[in-house]
């Protein structure tokens, strides 16, 4: 998952360059050219799944956050950990996983 993580982070810091665009159509492009990416690659039965839920999942703007919530909830992750509760907040609402932040992890458990 690292280097599709990369790949994401690279992309969107090239399309964050043409100001003409709004975040949405970046976000657009950047869907857009990651499911071309992901095109030329076999990965991991499970983790291609992910992958492209994560890419094409439009609850999310951040991308490396959306692949983070498909991978835990389709390995039955009962709590994702986050300094970022919010940015979870609609995913988790069709889920049984938990999101919280280190600090209720703490105090929970």
């Amino acid at each position: 998952m690292a280097h599709s993580i990369t790949i994401t982070y690279l992309t969107e810091r090239y399309l964050k360059e043409d100001k003409t665009l709004t975040k949405e159509e970046r976000i657009v492009r950047l869907r857009y050219i990651l499911n071309g990416v992901l095109g030329m690659f076999r990965l991991a039965n499970q983790l291609q799944s992910c992958i492209y839920d994560g890419v094409n999942d439009t609850l999310f703007d951040d991308l490396e956050d959306s692949y983070q919530a498909h991978v835990a909830n389709d390995l039955g992750c009962d709590i994702l950990l986050t300094i970022n509760e919010k940015h979870y907040k609609q995913f988790t609402n069709n889920t049984s996983m938990k999101v919280i932040t280190p600090a209720s992890l703490v105090e929970e458990y």
